[in-house]
């Protein structure tokens, strides 16, 4: 995947990454620090909305990215045809301790 923007605006909020795959379609992913919710889905799916708003493509790929995911969360994603890795965020803090995104995900 080839990331073309971080904490991309849409009208529902902030896509944490953007970017393209191997064959240029558009890919969406979400990335949570800790366990997602059932929320997360929802968050997800308003941003593939609002890009298929603007866009009208017909294939838009969409993850959620996580320590860990949950069952429930896993199925919810499936049956959206959404997809989900699971990865370990090894975070790098600044002087003030706050870390931003863009130090939690390596491009």
């Amino acid at each position: 995947m080839r990331i073309a923007e971080k904490e991309h605006r849409t009208e529902s909020g902030s896509v944490d990454i953007f970017g393209r795959d191997h064959a240029g379609i558009p890919v969406i992913v979400e990335v949570k620090r800790g366990n997602p919710t059932l929320s997360a889905v929802y968050q997800l799916e308003s941003y593939v909305a609002d890009f298929r708003r603007k866009n009208r493509e017909v294939n838009i790929r969409a993850f959620l990215v996580a320590p860990r995911i949950p069952l429930m969360v896993k199925n919810m994603l499936r049956e959206r045809g959404f997809e989900h890795r699971e990865i370990t965020l090894r975070p790098e803090f600044s002087e003030d301790n706050q870390s931003k995104l863009a130090e939690w995900v390596s491009t």
